[in-house]
Order: C-alpha cells, then structure tokens, then sequence
C-alpha cells in the first residue's frame, strides 16, 4: 500500500505547551491534513485506521525566506504524526472546528493511523518551493 498527497498549507506542529488539537492555528492545519488524508485514502479505498508498519516520507516546501524561519523539522514532523492518529486519551478538549459537521468525517476520535509506533521509517526535509505557495507532500507506505 502507497498513499501520497499533498496539502496546500504548512504542516501542524506540536511544540509541548499546549495540545495542538486545542489551538485555532493548528487545528486548522490539523483539519487541512485529514480531509487529504482520508481523501486519498478513501480514493485507494483503504480501510482506517491503518495498523501496518509503515514508513512516512514528508517533504515541505517553504519559500526561501521562510526555510529557517517558519518551524523546526522535528515539530512538524511530530504534529503531523500526532494528526494522523486520534487524539491522545489525556486531551480531552480541542477546537470548535472539530465540531462543526462539515468535520464529522475527520472527528479528533477517529485514527487514520492506528498509532504512530506503526511508523518505522521517517525521512522528512524542507525544501525551497518552486512555487510562491506553501505546501507539504506525504507519502504512507507499508
């Protein structure tokens, strides 16, 4: 199984001071990253959460200026796995995009994988955009 896709935006990050899930700017990433996911993954129709070990590829792309300035490459990596896998038992409030209905099908409770100790394999850079706009590539293999 291959799944690759990609999202027009930056990636979730996790820094540690508070859960993603329950800030405005990364839900919104968050939400940006799901639907994709389970787009794709409904295309391929690949039945969630997926529990294969799995290696992940992620490559984003950052105009010049921002390459060094937007995040460090460990936390997105870590807030897109968090993403990708359903809320952490302890988190028990995220934002209110979560429940609007248009969101349903990407609900914080629902994995898309079943746990990121699945992944054991990241390859993960940031590149310079060729286009002004800034966006990630993934790709979930098992």
């Amino acid at each position: 199984m291959k799944i690759e896709f990609e999202v027009d935006d930056i990636p979730p990050k996790k820094d540690g001071s508070k859960s993603m899930w329950a800030k405005e700017c990364e839900a919104k990433k968050i939400v940006s990253l799901r639907k994709r996911a389970i787009e794709k993954i409904k295309s391929e129709n690949v039945d969630i959460p997926i529990s294969n070990r799995l290696k992940l590829k992620i490559c984003i792309y950052l105009p010049n200026e921002k390459l060094e300035t937007t995040g460090d490459l460990d936390n997105f990596i870590t807030g897109i796995c968090d993403a990708l896998q359903k809320v952490h038992g302890n988190v028990n409030k995220w934002d209110k995009i979560f429940d609007q209905p248009e969101n349903d099908d990407i609900n914080p409770t629902i994995s898309i994988i079943s746990n990121d100790s699945k992944i054991i394999s990241i390859i993960a850079m940031k590149k310079e955009a060729n286009k002004e706009n800034t966006h990630y590539k993934i790709v979930i293999q098992s």
